[in-house]
């Protein structure tokens, strides 16, 4: 039970080791030809060290309904980019660490303390693109990462643990045919593999194993360039998701949470989406996404095997019998993606958009969501550089668990250049969540500050 999360936590901590050494290392090599700011080039490579040191304050770390759960921690976290490009191909590699060091508890629990730590966040990623330029073109992607989410978004305890973390692998390679001067299609091939942990429900440290998944599939791209910089687009895609367990010890109720029950299903399943839409550039300053399409989520019942007294896990989204169910079950299958952005100076950017679908979840069949949105990004004048974003969200939880709420969130940040290798960024957080679960309402107000350092 422990050897997976001390390996994991391991791991992550030998990444971060790792990609600061590197960046030392080229830091060091390449510093008679480069200076800070320029990065350092390696052929037709450009390697770019960072780091990001800062504080923030949160006024809910736990994010539960009883608050009083305030806490401020110092944030660590070293980047490495690598970025090459050939006349017949291109290669990008990213790391990112990060760890977060609890500094003010205002409960005083040595444990529940601790628990806030978060040392094992990662992610590398990665792509190969080759055969540029040519009828047949060929792309691979991986993705490798870990990272702590807060958990009471389940209700798991917080005497337990603050986070619910998930390790995940993801593969896609892709193989684009540009059939003409107006004519691209990509056929692509995804998997995932992804491992969750939750925090042990009892008052302790670490985790305990909840569930392994593998999700994996094709894609189906196809875009038509009718007008300039204007495409009609289709996309199609098919989705199994297979579980490892699909019946796994739940998490109880307590005092400070709803728990997930005793027991919980997690049936194999079937997703297929498609949708179809136009994306282009309108006028030079506006470019508009618009794509309508229709998807279906299939649960297999038979995949669980000896469920005692649980119900509803063989819940589906879409396909037969819609036609008879309420009018909320028949428009959750719709898809929708809807985005303008406007630049308003050379400088600043508007971005208003609405996104209505549907995911796989770890904790009950799947999630239906409708989300408004709108982002900000400009700079006023030289080397301060602002941003803003507000988003509501109506999150539809459906299977043996089934819920609704309503997800607010809000922020800003403001960022000064001092060189072309420093910055200073500074800004504040704001979420709410309101869930037919009252015992899961929760705000939570972040305030923080952070500088960044760039070879």
């Amino acid at each position: 039970m422990h050897s997976d999360t001390s390996l994991s936590t391991r791991s992550s901590r030998l990444l971060g080791q790792g990609l600061i050494a590197a960046a030392a290392a080229l830091t060091l090599s390449s510093a008679a030809v480069a200076a800070p700011g320029d990065h350092i080039p390696l052929g037709n490579a450009v390697i770019t060290p960072s780091i990001d040191a800062g504080w923030e304050h949160r006024t809910n770390a736990f994010q539960t309904n009883e608050g009083g759960n305030g806490v401020s921690n110092l944030l660590f976290a070293p980047n490495l980019q690598i970025t090459a490009e050939g006349p017949r191909s291109d290669f990008s590699l990213s790391g990112h660490y990060e760890g977060r060091f609890t500094l003010l508890f205002g409960r005083g629990d040595a444990d529940v303390l601790y628990s806030l730590d978060r040392w094992t966040d990662f992610n590398v990623d990665s792509q190969l693109n080759t055969l540029k330029g040519q009828v047949l073109q060929l792309g691979f992607s991986e993705s490798i990462g870990m990272r702590n989410n807060l958990a009471s978004v389940s209700g798991v305890l917080p005497s337990g643990g603050a986070y619910q973390r998930q390790f995940r692998n993801a593969f896609s390679t892709v193989a684009t045919v540009r059939a003409g001067p107006s004519l691209d299609i990509r056929l692509h091939g995804n998997w995932a593999y992804s491992k969750y942990w939750v925090p042990f429900s009892n008052t302790g440290r670490g985790f305990r194993d909840l569930n392994t998944k593998n999700e994996f599939g094709p894609r189906l791209d196809v875009q038509w360039t009718f007008f300039p910089r204007t495409a009609l687009i289709v996309e199609s895609e098919l989705i199994l998701n297979r579980w490892q367990n699909t019946l796994i010890g739940g998490i109880p109720e307590s005092n400070t949470g709803p728990g997930l029950g005793v027991e919980l299903a997690m049936p194999d399943s079937i997703f297929s989406k498609t949708r179809v839409g136009v994306r282009g550039r309108f006028t030079p300053r506006l470019v508009v996404v618009g794509m309508a399409g229709y998807g279906i989520a299939n649960y297999n019942e038979a995949s669980v095997t000896s469920p005692t007294e649980l119900t509803d896990f063989g819940k589906d989204l879409g396909g037969r019998g819609v036609a008879n169910a309420p009018l909320g079950m028949r428009l959750e299958p719709l898809l929708v993606q809807l985005q303008a952005k406007y630049e308003v100076g050379p400088t600043q950017k508007l971005v208003l958009g609405y996104n209505k679908d549907f995911a796989d979840s770890w904790f009950t069949n799947f999630l239906a969501y409708n989300e408004v949105y709108g982002r900000w990004d400009g700079q006023f004048v030289e080397r301060i550089n602002t941003s803003a974003n507000i988003s509501y969200r109506r999150e539809n939880y459906s299977g043996e668990i089934t819920r609704s709420d309503d997800l607010v969130r809000a922020g800003g940040d403001v960022g000064y250049q001092i060189q072309d290798f420093a910055s200073v960024t500074g800004g504040v957080a704001w979420i709410r969540r309101l869930s037919s679960q009252q015992r899961l309402d929760y705000d939570d107000v972040n305030i923080h500050i952070s500088a960044n350092f760039t070879y």
